[in-house]
């Protein structure tokens, strides 16, 4: 029979294993960080966008199977595109390099911040909101953005 401080210390032991736990798992999931804050994931497998303030379920992916969601970042003012498989993300800071849906890493241009005007390029048909008229510089379809506003 095991003496009752022991008993008890093991007790607070495993409760103290068990706090800190939770504790970690609140500190790395994105929604913990504020309830209103929204963040950009993307399925590797269906390369499906979405932007939640929770990790989004993993259930019923069109390929097949379930999803395998990955985090881009916290949703933001700035605009950024993938020159590579352009996905367009607002963001407050550059996103996520990994994972990019063309192959290898995303290479992220910014191309302005967010606001009421909006914009189309004339080449590569991508159209923006921003606050002001955005980046020229590396249309997908080659050489600079033919910006119209409309």
């Amino acid at each position: 029979m095991m003496p009752e401080h022991l008993h008890i210390s093991l007790a607070a032991a495993r409760a103290r294993k068990f706090l800190f736990a939770l504790l970690l798992t609140a500190a790395l999931t994105p929604a913990a960080a504020s309830g209103s804050e929204s963040f950009h994931y993307i399925c590797l497998k269906c390369h499906r966008h979405l932007l939640q303030n929770s990790r989004p379920n993993v259930s019923y992916c069109k390929a097949g199977g379930n999803h395998n969601w990955h985090l881009l970042g916290p949703n933001g003012p700035m605009i950024h595109i993938c020159l590579k498989c352009r996905l367009l993300v607002n963001s407050s800071g550059r996103p996520s390099v990994s994972y990019c849906l063309a192959g290898g890493n995303h290479n992220w241009h910014l191309l302005g911040h967010r606001g009421h005007d909006n914009y189309c390029c004339r080449k590569c048909d991508l159209k923006v909101r921003a606050s002001g008229r955005p980046s020229v510089s590396y249309c997908p379809a080659g050489g600079n953005h033919d910006w119209i506003k409309y």
